[in-house]
């Protein structure tokens, strides 16, 4: 069979005395590689951008995979943290330029039962300052005056709905 027709494909077969052949598609599916090579193959596709016998030997591949998908698995959990410390540093900044601290921003909206956690307060000092601005000063009366001062009184432009517990 000299001549390649394009139903063929060249698999690896687990035929003794043959490494490799041309095989048709139901006779691959009857003789699929062996087990071994699709390991190795699953392993070499997520080391290919690795570096030296990392990427090319089966058991540094191993080795450096392994440790990599640790530091994988790591590093999603430090992002989280990474991520929230970088909206209270947001938030701090936001506060200070309504004249409020940090803690009494969150304590403020906490007492005025604002429910609004810290991503989306720092959406809202970046991309809307004056809804922010309004926050902060529902933030500021309820912390200085109490519950009732903050529900008595809005800031302009806010529409708000009161929930009664």
């Amino acid at each position: 069979c000299d001549q390649l027709h394009s139903t063929l494909f060249f698999f690896p077969c687990k035929v003794e005395g043959e490494k490799n052949m041309f095989l048709t598609l139901p006779r691959y599916v009857r003789c699929p590689p062996p087990d071994k090579w699709w390991k190795r193959r699953y392993v070499f596709s997520n080391t290919w951008r690795f570096w030296g016998r990392q990427r090319n030997c089966y058991k540094f591949a191993v080795l450096s995979l392994q440790h990599a998908w640790q530091n994988a698995y790591r590093g999603r959990k430090q992002k989280k943290g990474f991520v929230r410390r970088l909206w209270i540093e947001r938030l701090k900044a936001a506060a200070e330029e309504h004249d409020l601290k940090y803690e009494q921003l969150v304590v403020g909206l906490d007492m005025a039962q604002i429910q609004l956690d810290r991503k989306v307060l720092t959406h809202l000092a970046i991309y809307e300052p004056k809804t922010f601005k309004a926050i902060a000063e529902i933030a500021r009366i309820s912390y200085g005056e109490g519950l009732m001062a903050a529900t008595g009184k809005q800031p302009e432009g806010v529409f708000t709905r009161v929930v009664h517990w």
